[in-house]
């Protein structure tokens, strides 16, 4: 069965995670924070799992750092290879 993983958070580590409201147009956004500094936009119905940018820079996880992931089966027909 294929499937998609959509990014729906990024955290330093230790952070204690949070579940987003989980829902077939799911989208979000995350602004920089000081602990990160990275941005996250991602959208379930989106071609790719989520983009991650750095205003100007490299983005660059640091050690620890916790990616989260909303996985679900792809949608029919969908250009997903498997």
């Amino acid at each position: 069965m294929p499937i998609k993983a959509t990014l729906v958070g990024i955290y330093p580590a230790g952070t204690m995670l949070t579940t987003p409201q989980l829902n077939p147009a799911l989208q979000t956004l995350q602004e920089p924070s000081r602990s990160h500094g990275l941005r996250l936009t991602s959208n379930v119905e989106g071609a790719n799992s989520g983009t991650l940018s750095a205003n100007g820079r490299n983005v660059k996880l640091s050690t620890g750092t916790e990616l989260q992931f909303a996985v679900s089966p792809a949608a029919t027909g969908s250009s997903i290879g498997g």
